[in-house]
């Protein structure tokens, strides 16, 4: 008895090991923003989200096929990709490639392909802010029927003329002071605020907005109103100072 007791324990003990020592397996590829394999790339893997330290795990560096295979403890892990000109690690140098924000990656049950893209960060940056240049600023501020500042609306936003229901640019909810603002690129727009979404829509609701390519800034105070006492349906009354509304 005391012999297959010893037996069932040292079978137990050799299962929680194997299950201890479980790993998984991550592979993929990394590639540019054009979808070309990059060589010389690395995958770093983090143990959390926190990713502003040294990496738990590196793979070994892409070949001309921007594969790579790691074996790592079975867990869950968050990986980016990386292009280093330098041997050093630390923060981004000029022309360094990344993937951005950390992917959350699940090994704790099965195998993983995934493909990473990386690109210049900063000169994504610089390009953004240069089509930011391009953009007019629409803001102001959303109230109720009574004038009061609305908090938890938004403003939506169509493209001129309207094809769908849903619109195609929403801002987020309001602040208490009832503040919105969106950026726009010069054109034609049909625009209301509410507070539900979808939003109540009906071409008596829109009001039809023209920006133009000289408007960097344009304030448009929008009041969200009750058509009937007892209708939940929103209509929107437009005070726009600085822009131009095309006449109905």
């Amino acid at each position: 008895m005391g012999k297959f007791f010893f037996l069932f324990v040292a079978i137990q003990f050799c299962m929680s090991g194997a299950a201890w020592g479980a790993t998984g397996q991550l592979q993929g590829t990394i590639v540019d923003e054009s979808g070309k394999p990059v060589a010389g790339a690395e995958l770093f893997l983090y143990d959390s989200v926190k990713t502003k330290r040294p990496a738990d795990y590196i793979s070994a560096k892409t070949g001309p096929d921007g594969r790579f295979v790691m074996k790592v403890p079975s867990a869950v892990y968050w990986g980016v990709a990386r292009v280093r000109h330098s041997d050093k690690y630390g923060p981004l140098l000029a022309g360094d490639l990344h993937s951005g924000e950390p992917l959350e990656i699940d090994l704790s049950e099965k195998a993983q392909d995934i493909s990473f893209t990386v690109a210049d960060i900063q000169e994504l940056s610089r390009a953004k802010e240069k089509s930011q240049k391009s953009l007019s600023r629409l803001e102001g501020r959303v109230t109720d029927q009574n004038g009061q500042p609305l908090a938890l609306a938004s403003v939506y936003v169509w493209n001129e003329p309207l094809s769908e229901r849903l619109p195609d640019l929403i801002s987020a909810w309001t602040e208490q002071n009832g503040e919105y603002s969106l950026h726009l690129p010069p054109g034609k727009y049909l625009v209301m605020a509410a507070t539900a979404f979808p939003p109540p829509v009906s071409e008596g609701h829109l009001e039809r907005l023209t920006i133009s390519a000289d408007q960097k800034n344009v304030a448009l105070n929008l009041q969200v109103i009750k058509m009937e006492a007892d209708s939940t349906v929103e209509a929107v009354k437009i005070n726009a100072d600085g822009i131009s509304l095309d006449d109905e």
